[in-house]
């Protein structure tokens, strides 16, 4: 079977809210980070597909947590501002119980992956030449990780991760898990939404910030139309987002849009 146009899929994927496709759990599970959601590696054997899907029991916060949602919303948003984040769709987990689970895949775009903090580094001229342009690139990732309060991408992570296509192709830097994010926590809620601070960063990816590339996120953050993150949150369907919680999310979505500038002013400047 020929591989699959990756970057085909991904536009596939960010117009459609959920997976039409049949995933099977993968028979490895290596490079799996399972984390607090229990995630596995699946296989869309038809597709020539591999992702990783999340959660995959209920917990008793889920309603309110939304995992799924959320990863499925940053992923969009990220897809439409041409950020380095998988693409997502929503799908049900049914592997351990007869109660299915709401549930995301991410699609899985370098078949050789490893952390970030396997490359971290204390001073850019350590790392490989290739991956070097890359640090500097990701400066956008750190507005958009501050619109959406995602606090989980630090040198520590597993959540940002180095890939190649091939182990001879250069290397991308991806954002990956965006499940705790978006007030998750209930801290949207009421003006909590207007609390925005820049959150923790890769170290050498914050000391080598391109502000030119910080700035023009900023810039498309700021412009991106009401109507667009409208939909993009909206249309998620109920089985994995309550009303009330699209609601909070869409609300901080579009304030904290102004408030970006100013909380990464001291990297600006």
């Amino acid at each position: 079977m020929k591989p699959p146009n990756l970057k085909r899929v991904a536009k596939q994927w960010r117009v459609a809210v959920r997976s039409e496709l049949v995933w099977e759990r993968a028979s490895s599970q290596a490079g799996a980070e399972a984390g607090e959601a229990g995630g596995c590696v699946v296989v869309a054997r038809a597709a020539g597909l591999r992702a990783y899907l999340k959660p995959t029991q209920h917990w008793p916060d889920e309603k309110i947590h939304a995992r799924a949602a959320r990863e499925k919303i940053a992923s969009d948003l990220a897809c439409d501002l041409g950020l380095p984040v998988p693409p997502a769709q929503l799908t049900e987990f049914t592997g351990y119980s007869a109660a299915s689970v709401p549930a995301v895949v991410s699609l899985i775009m370098h078949p050789v992956r490893f952390h970030w903090h396997e490359f971290a580094a204390p001073e850019l001229s350590k790392l490989p030449r290739a991956l070097r342009s890359c640090v500097r690139r990701a400066a956008p990732m750190w507005a958009f990780d501050t619109w959406l309060g995602q606090t989980d991408h630090g040198d520590d992570s597993a959540n940002v991760i180095v890939g190649r296509a091939r182990p001879s192709s250069n290397p991308e830097i991806l954002f990956l898990d965006f499940a705790n994010s978006t007030g998750f926590d209930g801290s949207w809620s009421g003006t909590g939404w207007r609390r925005i601070a820049a959150v923790s960063f890769p170290a050498l990816m914050r000391r080598h910030v391109d502000r030119g590339l910080l700035r023009e996120a900023i810039d498309r953050i700021e412009s991106m139309p009401d109507a667009v993150i409208c939909e993009v949150v909206e249309r998620i369907p109920a089985s994995h987002l309550q009303a009330s919680q699209a609601a909070l999310i869409v609300r901080g979505l579009l304030r904290r849009r102004a408030l970006v500038r100013g909380a990464l002013a001291a990297e600006l400047a």
